[in-house]
């Protein structure tokens, strides 16, 4: 009966050790998934921030181009406004498209499952 009782004590003391460990398992595996969410974003971030000089100086470029061709500045750059313009209008047009793949993309971004546990 004795033995009984101290079976069951140490069944009690490891099941409690089990648990502790799950949380603290269950802890490290978010705070990983944060990090390298957050890595993620701010590698992106710095992407869409050199993309974006670039792309305000290729259209500087092309603005001040079309001015030359023209013979003057302010239809070079309403040519690229011109552009701008159709550009925004067909991604309005497919914006749900859009927001759908986004939305799908950082969905199974979040969720997906690591490979290599």
């Amino acid at each position: 009966m004795e033995e009984t009782k101290n079976d069951i004590k140490n069944l009690v003391h490891e099941l409690k050790e089990y648990f502790n460990l799950r949380t603290k398992l269950a802890e490290l595996q978010i705070k990983k998934n944060a990090a390298e969410l957050i890595a993620k974003i701010a590698s992106s971030l710095i992407t869409v921030v050199c993309l974006s000089m670039a792309f305000l100086f290729a259209s500087l470029a092309l603005a001040l181009y079309l001015s030359d061709l023209m013979g003057s500045y302010s239809i070079g750059f309403m040519m690229v406004a011109g552009i701008y313009i159709l550009l925004a209008t067909i991604f309005s047009l497919a914006k749900n498209s859009i927001k759908n793949k986004i939305s799908d993309g950082i969905i199974t971004e979040l969720f997906k499952e690591n490979d290599h546990e």
